[in-house]
């Protein structure tokens, strides 16, 4: 009893003891309330953790669901049975074919939609609502009739429903519309808010006229109708579509005039009305469209003068306004082009007089066509100074005199042809000019170009006088019209292969047309 005395005598009379004894006796107990380092961290409750974010899925109202089910149906002949082969939502992970679906932020348009948000199509693809939350998506985007999207039946149609769609941002159908008789909705104006890129191509049964809506179409940015059998007049509300960069209305039957209202379209970069049947004047107005690259009016009826307001145009590339009934002379306001036009298709228009000489001034021009325009005169001596020619089609005019001497210095002349005219004098042609063109080289129907020949040093080459021989034997023999484009098959093979080089190295040229990049594929 008196170590237990003498110990509680010390703690009563120790205040610093007391705290050591304390400390040393949780030390000793401290393996056994806390076994590992990381013990006191369980104590922290689960309450405050982050919850887990639950899983979504797409859910798309009943009523674009709907209507899609008969778009597609009309499509593929059959509503019953795409509906039966696809019983699952068209935006979930095995998507239909050619349906694009995404959340659009910020929408009004889902009243359709129940109050929890799923609407009834959600409920019956998402399971366990409590685990699963839905995510409402719309269609924005359809391509049809081409693999590996959906291909259509010969009976196709586009439903009206499509206008249902309000969210729909860009349809393309392509090659879909081959039998009977399918139009274009007018309902489409109905889709003014949503709508960019709208390409209907290659449909041979595609009838009727456009409808005036399209011109509701604020947002539009692509609109192309090429390549099908539309037929009436370009509709004047076009002018009002102020976003659209790119109009394709080329290959159909359309006829009058070019509405003056299209050059209200500030904001155009590509207009191609070619192959079709208008009339009249080209509308000084299009001298507005000053953003415009490629314009296209070729193989029309359209007369007159070019107007003098076109010179405007300080970003145009491509011209071709061939196979009109265009009439000269050029106006001065051409000369404008001398830095910017690469590409100028005149041929076969009755233009008359001689050759503008500010042609030659035209230093970043590719391609130059003037074939059977009833051309006068001499060829332009600056045309030696084209430095970036590769195309030269002077062809059945009545130009005279000699052949400039200069143009075998051209470093990327690939083809020239001045067959068919009243040229005289010696050919100032190298035998390495001459044999790098070789059949794009055409100088025949020229009987007076060997009649004084000349050579230097009297020293004849044998690829100059077999040429020469040709064209004192053959003065009658076919030519190579490889600028005119009449309305043939193979004629129109070429005019489109032409045009699609064109567009891919004005698109290059561009650096992006960021609305079109995905549509040029299918433009051609």
């Amino acid at each position: 009893m008196s170590g237990t005395s003498s110990v509680a005598s010390f703690f009563s009379h120790s205040s610093f003891s007391s705290v050591l004894f304390l400390y040393l006796l949780l030390h000793l107990l401290r393996p056994h309330i806390w076994p590992t380092e990381a013990a006191p961290r369980s104590l922290i409750r689960s309450d405050y953790s982050e919850p887990m974010a639950k899983p979504s899925v797409p859910v798309l109202s009943p009523t674009e669901l709907q209507a899609l089910y008969q778009v597609m149906g009309a499509i593929v002949g059959d509503a019953g049975s795409w509906r039966a082969h696809h019983p699952m939502a068209p935006c979930t992970q095995d998507s239909w074919p050619g349906v694009v679906c995404e959340e659009v932020k910020n929408n009004n348009n889902d009243s359709d939609m129940d109050d929890d948000g799923y609407g009834d199509h959600g409920k019956g693809h998402i399971g366990d609502e409590s685990s699963i939350r839905p995510t409402i998506v719309h269609v924005t985007r359809l391509e049809l009739g081409y693999k590996p999207n959906l291909t259509c039946a010969p009976n196709a149609t586009l439903h009206p429903a499509i206008a249902k769609l309000a969210f729909l941002q860009s349809l393309f159908i392509f090659g879909c519309f081959t039998e009977g008789n399918a139009s274009i909705p007018p309902v489409l104006g109905l889709l003014a808010g949503s709508l960019r890129e709208l390409s209907l191509r290659s449909n041979p049964a595609l009838v009727g006229s456009i409808p005036s809506e399209l011109g509701e179409l604020s947002s539009l940015q692509v609109l192309s109708l090429s390549q099908n059998s539309l037929y009436g007049e370009i509709p004047p509300s076009f002018g009002r579509l102020r976003n659209l960069q790119h109009l394709d209305l080329s290959y159909n039957m359309l006829s009058g005039a070019v509405p003056p209202e299209l050059g209200a379209m500030e904001s155009l970069v590509i207009m191609d009305l070619s192959m079709n049947a208008l009339v009249g004047h080209i509308p000084p107005s299009l001298g507005r469209l000053t953003l415009v690259q490629k314009l296209d009016m070729s193989s029309n009826a359209l007369e007159g003068k070019v107007p003098m307001e076109l010179g405007n145009l300080n970003n145009l590339r491509f011209l071709s306004l061939s196979g009109n009934a265009i009439t000269g002379p050029l106006p001065a306001s051409m000369a404008n082009f001398s830095e910017s036009l690469q590409y100028l298709l005149l041929d076969s228009n009755p233009i008359k007089g001689p050759i503008p000489g500010f042609l030659g001034q035209f230093s970043n021009i590719l391609a130059l066509s003037l074939s059977n325009c009833g051309y006068s005169g001499s060829i332009p001596q600056n045309f030696v100074f084209l430095t970036n020619l590769t195309v030269l089609s002077l062809d059945r005019n009545n130009l005279t005199g000699p052949i400039p001497s200069g143009f075998a210095e051209l470093p990327h002349l690939y083809s020239l042809n001045l067959s068919q005219n009243r040229l005289s004098g010696p050919i100032p042609f190298t035998p390495t000019f001459v044999r790098r063109l070789g059949k794009n080289l055409d100088l025949q129907g020229n009987s007076e170009l060997c009649a004084r020949w000349a050579l230097p040093q009297n020293k004849t080459t044998g690829e100059i006088m077999k040429l020469c021989s040709e064209l004192n034997g053959s003065a009658d023999s076919s030519v190579h019209p490889s600028s005119y484009w009449p309305r043939s098959p193979r004629a129109l093979y070429s005019k489109l292969l032409v045009a699609a080089l064109i567009t891919l190295l004005i698109n290059l040229l561009d650096g992006a047309m960021s609305p079109i990049n995905d549509e040029e594929k299918s433009l051609i």
